[in-house]
C-alpha cells in the first residue's frame, strides 16, 4: 500500500509535535506557549491518523509487520529454574507492559496487533 501524501499543514503539525516532544510538553501546552490554536492542530492530527501517518494520540505509527521483533537481554546462561517466568513488552512508541507470569500467546498477539 502506498503511503498517504502529507500536506504542508500536516508537515507543520509533525514539526510542532516534534518540537513539543523535544521540550517534553504536551501539544496543548506547547501551543499555548507559542500562541497557536490547539484545536486546529488536533484537527490536523485527526486527519493524519485517518491517513495512518500517526496513531490516534498523535504519536508516530510504528511500521506494520507480520512479526514483532524480540530481543533477549541479560545473562542468557542463567538456568531456566532461576529465572522468573514473566515478560516485558516494550512498544516502539514508548509504552511498556510487564507481566508477572507468561501471558497466553493469543493475548500478546492481540496487544501487539491492536496497538497501532
Amino acid at each position: 500500500m502506498k503511503p498517504a501524501a502529507v500536506t504542508e499543514r500536516e508537515a507543520a503539525y509533525l514539526e510542532h509535535r516534534r518540537r513539543a516532544a523535544a521540550q517534553d510538553l504536551p501539544l496543548s501546552e506547547y501551543c499555548r506557549r507559542n500562541g497557536l490554536r490547539v484545536g486546529e492542530w488536533y484537527q490536523v492530527q485527526r486527519g493524519l491518523a485517518r491517513k495512518g501517518v500517526v496513531n490516534r494520540t498523535g504519536g508516530e505509527k510504528a511500521p506494520s509487520a507480520s512479526f514483532a521483533p524480540v530481543r533477549v537481554t541479560g545473562n542468557a546462561m542463567v538456568s531456566a529454574a532461576a529465572m522468573p517466568m514473566g515478560c516485558r513488552i516494550r512498544h516502539p512508541s514508548g509504552w511498556t507492559i510487564e507481566c508477572v507470569n507468561l501471558p497466553p500467546a493469543s493475548w500478546v498477539h492481540e496487544v501487539v496487533r491492536g496497538s497501532g
